[in-house]
Formats: C-alpha cells, structure tokens, sequence
C-alpha cells in the first residue's frame, strides 16, 4: 500500500481566489509535499471547487479530487472501509492501491454528511464500503448502513472478531491510531472477501 502523499510527480493545484489559504490548509493536512498551489489554472492544473473546500468534509473530497487525476481514472472504484466505534469511528479510503485518505470521526452526523457530499461532489460514481461489525456497535453499524443505502452506497459488512491482525504493513501502524489501522483492515478485509465471491 502507498499513500496519495507518497506521489513522486508534482502535482498543481488550483482554486477561487478566496479559498487559497483553505487549500494550502488541506494540502498540509493531506502531507502532500509535491504540491504546488497556483493561482491561475494552467496545463495539467487540478482544480478543486470552491463548494468542495466551504464543505465540512474539505480534506476527504480533495484528496478524492486530486486521487482522480493522479492514481486513478474516473472509472476506477473507491473503497472505504469504516470501523464504528462508540465514539470514534475509524475512515480509510483506498483508490488503486492508494490509500488516499484515513482519518477518525468523532460524530456520527458529520460522518454522514460527508457521504452525502461525496455523492454530490466527488468525481468517482462507484463506490464499494466496508462497515467493520462487532456486538457492541449493532446500533452505530445499523444507522450507518440505513444512511448509507439511502444515499445509494453497495455495503458489505465485515465481521471485526475474524479479522487478521496482520493485515496492516509497518509504516501505517507507526502512524496511524488503532481506529484507522482498523478501518484499513476492514477495507483490505473487504477488498478480499469481495474478490474471493467473484
């Protein structure tokens, strides 16, 4: 697995005047180091929306508008695997091997907006997310997957309890906390109970 800010190629990048210093923001966020923020857009320039970076889910979208251009084309799936917690819940989001963004959520609503905002903005249609399932989230998994049909997203739910623990390389188990090694877990999970049904 690579991460989106393991790009080598430099990347432009673009947006309305006003939105500059939030773009820089999310690009620091992001650790996208290769990144070079432009006013004007030219040849090969990513432009990230205005409504994207005024969204609550800013870093989530840009780093799914940028994966676009980058590591994927429009056609290509994104998974996101998802463990619930009761208070935290884990992200991680895979385009072509890329994880291209991972982060934890500490409410559920804005965990929820942001897939509704994905159906609006996001530049990928096919989506595929895996919701990590134990005894003690029933609640928590169950709105997650009502919300989430109702917004037109194909689920498949992954039993935590079987989960390997040795799905997740070195480097993401130094920087990442348990709830984001578990969503990368969830969605590699995932990832492969979908291929062995084919």
């Amino acid at each position: 697995m690579k991460y989106l800010r393991d790009l080598q190629e430099r990347i432009k990048l673009s947006t309305c005047r006003r939105n500059l210093p939030t773009l820089v923001r999310v690009v620091k966020e992001l650790g996208l180091k290769n990144a070079e923020i432009v006013y004007t857009d030219f040849p090969n320039t990513i432009r990230i929306p205005c409504d994207i970076l005024d969204s609550p889910c800013k870093s989530l979208l840009t780093s799914l508008m940028i994966s676009s251009y980058t590591v994927s084309s429009h056609r290509d799936r994104v998974f996101i695997g998802l463990d619930p917690g009761e208070t935290n819940i884990g992200i991680a989001v895979l385009v072509n091997e890329y994880i291209v963004y991972r982060d934890v959520f500490r409410n559920l609503d804005l965990l929820l907006m942001c897939f509704s905002e994905l159906r609006k903005f996001s530049p990928f249609k096919s989506y595929k997310v895996f919701i990590g399932s134990s005894p003690g989230v029933k609640g928590i998994v169950d709105i997650l997957v009502e919300k989430l049909i109702e917004y037109s997203f194909d689920i498949l739910i992954i039993d935590e309890e079987n989960l390997p623990h040795a799905m997740v390389t070195y480097p993401v188990i130094i920087e990442d906390n348990r709830h984001i090694i578990d969503a990368l877990r969830v969605v590699l999970a995932g990832i492969s109970e979908e291929e062995r049904l084919k």
